[in-house]
């Protein structure tokens, strides 16, 4: 039975599913592995767990076009790994609501100072 859940535990660490990352530990524990042979699995597990929250945190800030938002959701992304494609997209928002925010800032100062030519 040990090496039976030695060996799932193997291919759901290479699966990265958290599903069977989940009923391989179970199976593991169940027949007694030590908590030794489960902490790869474990901390698998958990750093597939951050990946789904990370990705559920750049869906919900994207729209919001928060600058904040946005930069918070994408360092946390980066911090847990996620692919360069999951990020393409927040990166481009974000970089686009940033040259809005100084397109802004220009015009705002233009008028305290009244200027045409800062306008321009």
């Amino acid at each position: 039975l040990k090496p039976d859940a030695r060996e799932r535990l193997r291919a759901a660490i290479a699966s990265r599913s958290i599903e069977q990352l989940e009923q391989a530990i179970t199976h593991g524990e169940n027949v007694g592995l030590t908590k030794i042979a489960l902490e790869v699995a474990r901390s698998t597990l958990l750093a597939e767990e951050h990946k789904v929250k990370a990705r559920a945190n750049l869906m919900d800030a994207e729209p919001t076009r928060d600058v904040g938002r946005m930069s918070s959701a994408l360092k946390y992304g980066e911090a847990v790994g996620l692919e360069e494609s999951e990020l393409e997209s927040i990166r481009q928002a974000l970089a686009d609501e940033k040259r809005k925010a100084a397109a802004r800032k220009c015009v705002s100062a233009a008028v305290e100072a009244g200027t045409q030519e800062q306008l321009q």
